[in-house]
């Protein structure tokens, strides 16, 4: 029986990055991994409130283009998520960045106009 060929796909970064950033479940599985060093799929559904079966799934789909990376805890054996050292995950982690001090300064703005300063 001949070899099954899978088809590799390379995935522009800047495609990834807007994908990312249009899904806030994906961006809140970037974010929150970006924060802490490694995360399991439990944890990650908790903190997002989603079921561990979806944030999965997500991890997946971000592990397929390069964002994430699984790990395997050689105690517990569990798979743990990290962010990749990739060229789209540092694309990734500066939007979010650059959006969440856009958003910070926004705030800040705003809660000056209110206090009339």
């Amino acid at each position: 029986m001949p070899r099954r060929r899978t088809r590799r796909v390379k995935y522009e970064p800047g495609m990834v990055v807007l994908r990312v950033l249009s899904d806030d479940r994906l961006a809140g599985v970037v974010s929150l991994l970006a924060s802490n060093r490694l995360m399991g799929n439990g944890e990650l559904a908790e903190r997002l409130g989603l079921s561990t079966g979806y944030v999965n799934y997500l991890c997946r789909k971000l592990e397929k283009w390069g964002v994430l990376r699984a790990y395997r805890d050689p105690v517990s054996g569990r798979i743990l998520w990290s962010i990749a050292d990739t060229k789209t995950a540092r694309l990734v982690i500066n939007e979010l960045r650059k959006r969440e001090s856009e958003r910070i300064a926004r705030t800040i703005e705003e809660l000056l106009g209110r206090m009339g300063v």
